[in-house]
């Protein structure tokens, strides 16, 4: 029988984590999605908050407490203020508590090519923007489940990194392939006006903006689509 706090972290965390890897693209196609109103946002959203709250459950005090989390939102440059930022602003709309920063979420389709090589990834890559400084928010989501992983003792639990672009798509006459569902009808509802689209040069662990050389094809498919 799992501890009881390993099957709270897989039903309120762990199961979020996954279906942000599928919305996102980093699995597959990516979804359609609105800058400000969206199921990845409201997912990214569920995932902090409950992050946040996972230190507060009452039986779990002995493994983790309100005490810890306070200790690793004292560092305000580290992943773990930003989730737990974004956290309280999600659930209250606002930041007025001192201990926590006023941040905005992005929610860039973002392209990431090797020149050298010609291959590219694309999917979702949200960023918190900090005093002005852009953060992987992916990233931060991460590291802040692996410290809490680590705090509880859950050992049992293989967490993928999901912010990294792989070699996945070849570079076809000259051409890059963007394709994205619109599974939810976001396109045709009219939620959405635009796709903010990002390319980057893949330079070792960096990634740079840049404008590509090759040409971009869009397509956007709806489940009728796919039949």
């Amino acid at each position: 029988m799992l501890p009881d706090i390993n099957r709270y972290f897989i039903c309120n965390v762990l199961h979020i984590y996954e279906e942000i890897i599928q919305i996102s693209g980093v699995s597959a196609l990516p979804l359609y999605n609105d800058d400000e109103f969206s199921i990845l946002k409201n997912k990214l959203s569920n995932l902090s908050i409950n992050l946040l709250h996972i230190f507060e459950q009452s039986k779990f005090q002995n493994i983790l407490n309100i005490a810890q989390r306070d200790v690793l939102n004292s560092d305000k440059n580290s992943p773990y203020h930003r989730v737990f930022s974004f956290a309280i602003k999600s659930k209250h709309g606002i930041v007025k508590n001192k201990n926590y920063s006023n941040l905005d979420l992005n929610l860039p389709l973002c392209t990431y090519i090797y020149d050298d090589e010609l291959i590219y990834d694309y999917f979702y890559q949200p960023y918190v923007y900090l005093n002005q400084t852009e953060h992987l928010f992916l990233r931060d989501l991460y590291l802040t489940i692996i410290e809490i992983m680590k705090l509880a003792q859950i050992t049992n639990i293989a967490i993928p990194k999901i912010y990294t672009p792989r070699k996945r798509y070849e570079v076809k006459n000259n051409t890059l392939d963007i394709t994205v569902m619109d599974q939810y009808k976001y396109y045709d509802y009219g939620i959405a006006n635009q796709l903010n689209l990002r390319i980057f040069k893949v330079n070792g662990k960096l990634f740079l903006p840049c404008d590509p050389k090759q040409l971009i094809s869009f397509r956007l498919l709806s489940n009728i689509d796919q039949k």
